[in-house]
């Protein structure tokens, strides 16, 4: 398997599969059905093409990763679970297992989060659907704590503040400024 660096652009795969009782039964990259049973070749190309999408490059890990995730989430449907954390994946773009990890904990704090607010939504007694909401806000709450984590690790912690200086007779200006950057009109 080929090791990724940290700078390298990649194409992540669109990675389809189904596992049934602990192992994997039907697998495709970018649409194309692949026998990872009785062809080695195509079990490589799978292995690869999941360590690339998790950035995790022992296979094993990877697999163990995307298992520990979907087991986390609440969706019951099994092949719906696992397009949505595929997809989530493909669209977040971890560039190492940090970032795996941060996007995992968002996706299933998330979850969690909407889960809540759904029993709420559905109960019927004032006392546990308060509770319910409780527990939705800190879930929520820490998950957005978890996607701003992700975006300073990505920013390797570095703020960009951006100062105009706007000469306006001596009126301060708050908010978003359209024109020149010298505060001349052209």
């Amino acid at each position: 398997m080929k090791e990724i660096s940290k700078g390298e652009s990649m194409q992540i795969p669109q990675l389809s599969f189904k596992i049934k009782d602990g192992h994997l039964t039907e697998t495709s990259i970018n649409g194309k059905k692949f026998d990872l049973q009785s062809c080695p070749e195509e079990k490589a190309i799978f292995i690869d093409a999941l360590c690339k999408m998790t950035n995790i490059n022992d296979s094993s890990l990877a697999f163990l990763a995307i298992l520990r995730t979907r087991l986390a989430l609440s969706q019951t449907d099994e092949e719906e679970a696992y397009k949505f954390l595929l997809n989530a994946l493909r669209e977040f773009k971890p560039k190492d297992q940090v970032e795996f990890s941060l996007i995992q904990q968002f996706l299933i704090l998330h979850d969690q989060g909407l889960n809540r607010l759904n029993k709420a939504n559905c109960s019927n007694s004032v006392d546990i659907s308060n509770s319910q909401v409780n527990m939705a806000t800190k879930l929520l709450r820490l998950s957005q704590e978890t996607l701003t984590t992700l975006m300073k690790y990505r920013n390797k912690g570095q703020q960009q503040v951006f100062v105009t200086h706007v000469n306006d007779g001596g009126k301060a200006i708050v908010g978003n400024i359209n024109g020149a950057r010298d505060g001349n009109k052209k």
